[in-house]
């Protein structure tokens, strides 16, 4: 009986193997790209890993010797540091990822207000080629890079503040407020979601 099941469902069965297989190395290959979700939104490893690298050039600690590699030996030395350096790579992270969740209720042209407010900053830039050189020099990033990864959120972070300001509201406060009502899950070894921000365990 089971043989002739088999006969005469074995196409049917190859495929929903096939398909279970499939979805359970589609399922493994996601979450093992992801550091963290925000309600259910995913920031993923790639991201994440470019945003380290930016605070690391940020905080200008290349005279440590570290890298974003957890195999190097320079690493092994400033672990805590490196942690901690994940700890607020990540925190930006899920905070740039609430603001661009809220941007779009609390100001449906923000597109448009960030691109004046980086046109602007642009402009007051007397020798471009120069800032330009220097943006690749120590962020390792051409200017466009530079425009996406880092002057607009910047841009995005100062029309929330002001629109809150038109409501009275304070930026922290608010941005805590959000962070109760939402689901975070951090898939970053040796860091958690505590309290309502990144924490090392």
């Amino acid at each position: 009986m089971i043989s002739n099941f088999y006969a005469k469902h074995k196409a049917f069965l190859s495929i929903f193997l096939a398909s279970v297989v499939m979805g359970g190395f589609l399922v493994f290959y996601i979450s093992s790209n992801m550091v963290a979700l925000v309600n259910y939104d995913p920031i993923w490893k790639k991201d994440f890993n470019e945003t380290l690298d930016l605070v690391i050039k940020y905080y200008d600690i290349s005279d440590h010797h570290l890298t974003t590699d957890t195999s190097s030996s320079s690493l092994l030395k400033d672990k805590y540091f490196l942690k901690q350096i994940q700890k607020e790579a990540l925190g930006r992270m899920i905070d740039y990822k609430i603001l661009t969740m809220e941007l779009e209720k609390i100001n449906p042209n923000w597109r448009e207000l960030a691109r004046i407010k980086i046109d602007n900053a642009t402009l007051k830039i007397k020798e471009q080629e120069k800032f330009e050189e220097g943006v690749r020099t120590l962020y390792g990033m051409s200017f466009y890079e530079f425009e996406r990864k880092v002057l607009m959120p910047q841009s995005q972070f100062e029309i929330v503040v002001e629109e809150l300001k038109k409501q009275n509201k304070n930026y922290d406060e608010w941005l805590k407020s959000k962070k109760k009502k939402l689901s975070i899950s951090i898939m970053v070894d040796g860091l958690e979601w505590r309290e309502g921000e990144v924490a090392i365990k």
